[in-house]
């Protein structure tokens, strides 16, 4: 895989970070949405920035990003200075439960492509292992720091496998954080949900479910994805690197 990811209007240098640019994240930063009277946002596990600059390229307010490793924090705030967006951004190099304590401020947006794989004892990478696996980073952690984060009126979006959906729900609501939004995400039109992208917020309402799938065929980009992901980038030289 190329250790450069070219977009319209910044590029991410993926060198020798443990996860580079995915569809996981293309998808949640095309489809991140502020309100309009959002004033800040908080990125949870930024890794190489590549969602806090899809975010900055159509906003204009300050976007804070955690980040537990220190070399995936470096790598994110080089993305950060190399891109038009730098002044808008800032990068803290710590876990989310450090930062939570020691941060007094309140966001109206936060967002996260958190770690879901399970511990396994022959997993060789230690940097892939750590910045993936359930144990670093809890959905009880993430729920109860995150609502800690929240303004009254802020909204949380989350991806994450949707097999997982019914369990942080479960910690959503004990957290009196509601589901708004499923965006149930499969590869082909008709094949099985793989990935869910979940807008939470403190105030109760009805859900919305929204479909959408990512090819029309092998290698093939659906319309709806390329017209999701066309002011990012350029899907046709794009699509053999996610």
């Amino acid at each position: 895989m190329n250790n450069i990811f070219r977009f319209k209007y910044f590029e991410i240098n993926q060198n020798n970070a443990a996860h580079k640019v995915g569809t996981d994240a293309m998808l949640l930063g095309a489809f991140l949405n502020a309100k309009n009277n959002t004033k800040n946002a908080l990125e949870i596990g930024t890794g190489t920035g590549v969602i806090a600059l899809m975010l900055a390229q159509k906003s204009n307010f300050p976007i804070d990003v955690v980040e537990i490793s220190e070399s995936h924090a470096e790598i994110a705030k080089n993305n950060f200075d190399n891109s038009n967006y730098s002044h808008n951004l800032k990068v803290f190099p710590l876990s989310l439960q450090a930062f939570s304590k020691q941060n007094t401020q309140k966001y109206d947006l936060i967002f996260s492509n958190p770690p879901y794989f399970e511990v396994q004892n022959n997993y060789k990478n230690e940097q892939r292992k750590n910045s993936r696996q359930t144990e670093v980073l809890r959905f009880e952690d993430l729920f109860f720091h995150t609502e800690n984060l929240m303004s009254e009126n802020a909204e949380f979006w989350v991806v994450l496998p949707y097999s997982s959906f019914d369990k942080i729900n479960k910690t959503g609501l004990k957290y009196k954080l509601f589901c708004n939004l499923q965006i149930r995400i499969s590869s082909y039109k008709n094949s099985e949900k793989i990935r869910g992208i979940f807008v939470f917020s403190k105030i109760p309402k009805a859900m919305y479910t929204l479909d959408f799938y990512i090819y029309e065929k092998e290698k093939i980009y659906s319309k709806n994805y390329i017209l999701l992901t066309e002011a990012y980038h350029f899907p046709a030289i794009q699509q053999e690197n996610l």
